[in-house]
């Protein structure tokens, strides 16, 4: 990926592998050079969507789950891939050609396509361990709905502020858009951004508050409020229109 390097041991602070020192190369060059850029992956899936008047329309749905930033070793090896990560998908709307798929035709996506950005991305604009530039640069693109991801349409719940008032969720209580965390660590890490070529008509967080259907789902008094009883992370969705 153009303009990334070998991660170098920065926090100088802590024991450090055999033979290295502050300020060294994590990797070795042939290592370097063989790493992916992906954890796990990164997928355009065209959904092919008929329309009323026989003709189809495309939705690249463009899914990732980055690496989280944190857990890190002394290179910040976690925060930096997570950036990385993100960073791609930026470079992916902006139509950039240095990437290339399993056939290896190069380029990102044609200019003026649909598309939905979506997946656990495990950073947050304003708060946490993740480079928030990198999120924020995404969630604000030009190629984006911005209404879908930080305006009127930007999804919320009642559950996340209910978490973080009754003490259940414990961390980040201080945070600034509390109806939009989708995470019980208070945080916004889970995304459905839609491109600015498709009308966005409603969106959601499904997080229950206590007096809401469905709590049960996303809490249970034995088992907790993570993965015990469902997950740590809720789900997101956006409806939208592909009609005009």
């Amino acid at each position: 990926m153009p303009g990334e390097k070998n991660i170098e041991i920065v926090n100088c602070d802590v024991e450090l592998p055999a033979g290295k020192k502050c300020g060294d190369a994590w990797y070795s060059d042939e290592a370097w050079a063989q790493f992916p850029l992906s954890s796990k992956n990164h997928a355009d899936i065209p959904v092919i969507i008929p329309q009323p008047n026989g003709e189809k329309e495309v939705v690249h749905f463009l899914v990732s789950h980055p690496a989280p930033p944190i857990f890190d070793n002394p290179a910040k090896h976690n925060t930096e891939r997570n950036r990385a990560e993100l960073q791609f998908w930026n470079d992916y709307i902006d139509s950039k050609n240095y990437m290339y798929d399993d056939k290896g035709v190069y380029g990102g996506l044609p200019a003026g396509s649909h598309f939905v950005v979506a997946g656990d991305l495990n950073a947050d604009h304003q708060m946490g361990d993740g480079d928030r530039e990198t999120i924020a640069n995404l969630i604000s693109h030009s190629m984006v709905n911005v209404e879908g991801t930080l305006g009127s349409y930007a999804p919320t719940s009642n559950g996340g502020e209910f978490c973080l008032n009754e003490g259940i969720c414990t961390r980040n209580p201080d945070t600034p858009h509390v109806e939009n965390i989708t995470s019980t660590s208070g945080l916004r890490l889970d995304y459905v951004i839609p491109s600015a070529t498709l009308d966005v008509k409603g969106s959601g967080v499904f997080w229950p508050a206590g007096n809401e259907d469905g709590y049960y789902l996303v809490y249970d008094e034995e088992l907790g409020n993570n993965k015990g009883v469902s997950s740590d992370h809720r789900m997101v969705w956006v409806d939208l229109d592909l009609t005009k």
